[in-house]
């Protein structure tokens, strides 16, 4: 009998956190439909392992979730290679977004091609991935990266320096190793679900390609497992994070931002002010170009309702300054608190009158 190995390889942002979760908490579902979703190497419900160890042993220094383990790729692989073979499942699945960087390091690939040599004889490889249109892929992983809070330009900026790597753009390039390893007739390209489509879509897809439906129930009506940040909040938020904020403090800040936006959303939900004023603009010209008998119209709009060009990239300076300066206040407010606390350890080891002295002059 021959064994297959599913290598789902991403891509970042098509949903493969929520596939990887689906199919760690019922992998025994998918044992008895004939799918082995490995245990070598799964960690947080992916097998991101076999990806890191190649990249690693290439000199790869940035490697996401601080990688530590030093196992040469080659047993990681034969490992996994022996599992598929021992299995009482015909078919192996395993899933890491992380294969997508072999592309930028073509060491990995290489090695990866012989290690397959090496040990993989009689194990037929489909490599899975998910695409969808580059602009929505790119802007998608843009947004992950401040949300990680990465220190990252503007979006030219970022593609200038390569902070964001060419398999994010350049799908050809991406996917040209796993063709030169496992042959074109291995590669799986499937469309990730466009917006709009139903929650279910992308589970859809993936277990029919798998060869089976499960009970999506639970799917249909959770939440999502790696929610994006609202675009709205990029500018301010990577403007912040680029000036050194401590985690911790960034965090609170992504939320208080978060919240900013919410309530402002709930103050203009619904108010169709633009439309309106939009419409009046195009029938109020076209009466008075009819009552003076002069074309007025192109003095029309539209209107929009956020600005656009020079005005935009007014608001962003705004942005950034405002940005600037409430750094700069939180940074004293955590000096002054620190100021405070070292002051009142002092004060607590000084006679009585002397505390209350203390205590008067920090209002206290």
């Amino acid at each position: 009998m021959t064994r297959k190995l599913i290598v789902h390889i991403g891509h970042y942002k098509t949903g493969t956190t929520a596939l990887q979760v689906f199919c760690s908490n019922n992998s025994d579902l998918l044992l008895q439909n004939g799918i082995n979703y490995s245990e070598v190497h799964r960690t947080n419900c992916k097998h991101s392992r076999f990806a890191f160890g190649l990249l690693k042993a290439a000199g790869v220094t940035t490697l996401m979730h601080g990688f530590s383990n030093d196992e040469a790729p080659e047993l990681a692989w034969q490992r996994l290679f022996d599992d598929v073979r021992a299995n009482e499942a015909e078919t192996t699945l395993i899933s890491s977004e992380e294969f997508m960087r072999i592309a930028v390091f073509p060491e990995t690939a290489e090695r990866l091609k012989q290690i397959y040599a090496a040990h993989g004889q009689g194990i037929k490889v489909k490599v899975v991935v998910y695409l969808r249109p580059v602009e929505a892929q790119l802007r998608s992983w843009y947004n992950q990266m401040v949300k990680m809070n990465q220190v990252i330009g503007d979006l030219d900026h970022a593609l200038a320096d390569g902070s964001l790597e060419a398999v994010h753009y350049d799908y050809d390039a991406a996917l040209r190793p796993w063709i030169e390893i496992f042959g074109t007739e291995a590669l799986d390209i499937r469309r990730y679900p466009a917006p709009g489509s139903a929650r279910t879509a992308l589970f859809d897809d993936f277990f029919e390609m798998l060869g089976f439906v499960p009970d999506l129930s639970d799917v249909a009506s959770g939440s999502d497992v790696n929610p994006r940040m609202d675009d709205r909040m990029l500018d301010a938020v990577r403007l912040a994070q680029n000036t050194g904020l401590r985690k911790p403090v960034a965090r609170n800040l992504r939320d208080r931002v978060a919240h900013f936006v919410e309530a402002q959303d709930a103050l203009t939900r619904g108010a169709g002010g633009v439309d309106m004023a939009n419409e009046r603009v195009r029938t109020g010209l076209a009466a008075l170009s009819k009552r003076i008998g002069s074309d007025l119209t192109d003095l029309g709009g539209p209107i929009s309702p956020r600005p656009t060009g020079p005005d935009l990239d007014a608001v962003s300076l705004q942005v950034g300054y405002l940005t600037k300066e409430t750094v700069r206040l939180t940074r004293e407010l955590e000096q002054m608190s620190a100021r405070l606390a070292d002051a009142e350890k002092i004060g607590r080891r000084q006679p009585r009158g002397v505390r209350r002295v203390i205590k008067r002059i920090l209002g206290r």
